[in-house]
């Protein structure tokens, strides 16, 4: 029970991040800085993907 918690906290721990660096790619792309903000939104979709590989394969530890 406390693997499942603790593997929770990280994914949405990892969300939040995510959802972060979005904001800041936005922010950054009206600013006028379009390239740097697409690298950002790079990141924020690596670490999305992240997320789902970690949630996929502790729901699959979890079974």
């Amino acid at each position: 029970m406390a693997k499942k918690t603790e593997a929770e906290a990280i994914v949405n721990q990892l969300s939040f991040a995510v959802k972060e660096l979005s904001t800041v790619a936005e922010r950054l792309r009206q600013a006028g800085y379009p390239e740097i903000g697409d690298e950002i939104r790079t990141l924020a979709n690596s670490g999305s993907f992240f997320a789902d590989e970690f949630a996929r394969l502790s729901r699959e530890r979890a079974s």
